[in-house]
Order: structure tokens, then C-alpha cells, then sequence
């Protein structure tokens, strides 16, 4: 793992969120030529949801609960 995908992680870690895949893209999939690696980020279960439940923006997890079909907070 490189320094930079290292401290990439590391921030992340900070949110409950991790690198689940990557992938580097070429000419064929019509990508600006400049990005050279694609990070794919999920939730590090099941830590994420007790974080995300901390956000200040209460309009965000309102709208997720209503879309979980579960009961306002």
C-alpha cells in the first residue's frame, strides 16, 4: 500500500469509512486522463452508523431515516 493510499486511509478511519475496492481506469473508460486511480468507499461497519448519527446535519439524517422507514430521530 502506497503513502499517499496509507494516509487516504487513515482520514478515513477518522469517519468509520474504508477503501472497499478500487480501480485504475484507461482510454477506454472514457475518464478524464488525469485521474489515474478510482477509490471505492463504504461504510466500516459497524462502527459508521454511531458516527454518522453524530453529523450536525440533522436534515440528512431525516431524510435517510424516512428512505430506512424508520421513525424520525
Amino acid at each position: 500500500m502506497s503513502d499517499t493510499l496509507r494516509t487516504i486511509q487513515r482520514m478515513l478511519n477518522k469517519k468509520s469509512l474504508d477503501i472497499v475496492g478500487y480501480f485504475n481506469p484507461d482510454w477506454s473508460d472514457n475518464i478524464c486522463s488525469k485521474v489515474r486511480t478510482i477509490l471505492l468507499i463504504g461504510p466500516e461497519e459497524p462502527y459508521f452508523w454511531h458516527v454518522f448519527k453524530k453529523v450536525g446535519n440533522t436534515k440528512t439524517i431525516k431524510k435517510t431515516h424516512l428512505i430506512d422507514c424508520q421513525k424520525k430521530p
